[in-house]
């Protein structure tokens, strides 16, 4: 089973990508992404709905039309991310840095 930071090593590398992920961690609340550094990638179009995304360093991401429904952002950093037509409707957001990202 890969590991959380396994996946994110693999998305910061370009072995996967988010439109590629694992068979298995497809279904809802399998993807756990918490406390991982993703900064700067690529994850336009991906979804993520009830990932736990908790902690994660998404700073300067684009999650660009990205499924966040349900998603656990608590205490996320998501300062300069790309969020225009991202869905975060029911998704956690408490405590989440927002400086500099583009919302609309």
């Amino acid at each position: 089973m890969t590991t959380r930071h396994e996946l994110a090593a693999a998305l910061r590398a370009g072995t996967t990508t988010a439109r590629r992920l694992p068979t298995h961690l497809r279904r809802d609340s399998d993807v756990d992404l918490s406390y991982c550094d993703l900064i700067g990638l690529d994850l336009s179009g991906v979804d993520l709905s009830f990932a736990n995304l908790e902690g994660t360093d998404l700073e300067g991401a684009d999650l660009s039309g990205a499924k966040l429904h349900g998603a656990n952002l608590s205490h996320s950093d998501l300062s300069d991310a790309n969020l225009r037509g991202a869905d975060l409707s029911r998704a956690i957001l408490y405590s989440v840095h927002l400086t500099g990202a583009t919302l609309v």
